[in-house]
């Protein structure tokens, strides 16, 4: 708290400050005359020892590094254990391949022993085919050919089958022979197949053809048609009347095979009566008319005896040929058309 104001404090002698001590410079010369002056001289005290205390100096604490992990023993130990397992296998694999050194060189030799082998046979060399020597004047032998066998084109098979057996292809045998095969008797619209050869086999068509109906030359029907042909007989309340079926080529044309066979309308009349067994009297009409056989155009000519008309076209890859129109329809049936 402050001191209250009083008025006396100022008539008061000012204090005076203490004088400073003296100071003085301590030497070793001044020390030296202090203790002469005090009556005596230094007195060196002995000091044991035992009783100096020197302080010992603090250890420090010396830094040691951490000690690392001993991950050594672990690996080792994986390695150690790896090595094992591959000697094992290496020693297993080794041992196998003794054994089978051992049976395949000295025990499967005594098991199966080998065989000698064999001198190899050769095989002579082939000779030279022997050509016979040509003789004059004599012309060397045709090889035949082939033997023809027919097929008969009905899918639907006729009522009968019967070889006949001609001595040469004319037209009087052709007829004769279809009028002995007529005589035996079929039920109406029956049909039977009837399959002309000779002596030396199955007569071909070109041939059959040429003879049946000479306007047509062979040169031109073996071109258009095959070999093999079928024909037939037909039966029904009128008589028999037969008819012939001839199969295109793959390689006719059938513009140039239309052609051909249109020629039938130009020739005599007593030619186309070749086709029938009995003669069908005169034609009616003084050309061919148009017909139609299963949505195909076809040619005819209606003779005097009912049932007879001479029916000709070409019905997908079929020249047909028939004496009567009834016996063409059901010869294109069983052709299945």
């Amino acid at each position: 708290m402050a001191e209250p104001y009083n008025s006396n404090n100022f008539n008061r002698e000012p204090v005076q400050p203490p004088p400073p001590p003296p100071i003085t410079i301590r030497t070793m010369e001044s020390d030296r005359q202090s203790m002469q002056s005090s009556g005596g001289t230094p007195i060196p005290q002995p000091v044991k020892p035992g009783e100096l205390k020197i302080p010992e100096p603090e250890e420090e604490p010396i830094f040691t590094p951490p000690t690392p992990m001993d991950s050594g023993e672990p690996e080792k130990s994986e390695i150690s254990k790896w090595t094992k397992t591959a000697g094992l296998i290496a020693g297993i694999i080794i041992l196998i391949t003794g054994f089978g050194f051992l049976g395949y060189y000295f025990v499967y030799p005594l098991i199966f022993p080998s065989q000698p082998e064999l001198p190899a046979i050769q095989e002579p060399l082939p000779s030279a085919p022997l050509i016979p020597p040509l003789v004059e004047g004599l012309e060397p032998a045709e090889t035949p050919a082939p033997s023809l066998v027919h097929r008969s084109f009905f899918t639907s098979p006729a009522n009968q089958l019967e070889p006949l057996v001609i001595a040469t292809v004319t037209i009087e045998n052709i007829r004769e022979a279809m009028a002995v095969s007529a005589m035996q008797t079929l039920d109406a619209n029956g049909v039977k197949e009837i399959v002309f050869e000779t002596q030396a086999g199955l007569i071909i068509a070109p041939e059959f053809l040429s003879a049946l109906l000479p306007i047509l030359t062979q040169e031109e029907t073996s071109t258009n048609f095959e070999d093999d042909f079928t024909a037939y007989l037909y039966y029904d309340q009128n008589g028999v009347w037969p008819g012939f079926i001839f199969k295109l080529k793959t390689t006719a044309i059938l513009f140039e095979t239309q052609t051909i066979v249109e020629k039938l309308e130009t020739v005599a009349v007593s030619m186309l009566k070749n086709i029938y067994i009995a003669d069908p009297q005169n034609p009616t009409s003084a050309i061919f008319l148009s017909g139609q056989i299963k949505g195909t155009a076809t040619k005819y000519l209606p003779f005097e005896v009912a049932g007879a008309s001479l029916n000709y076209g070409i019905i997908s890859n079929y020249f047909l040929i028939s004496s009567s129109f009834g016996g063409v329809q059901e010869a294109a049936n069983r052709l299945g058309l």
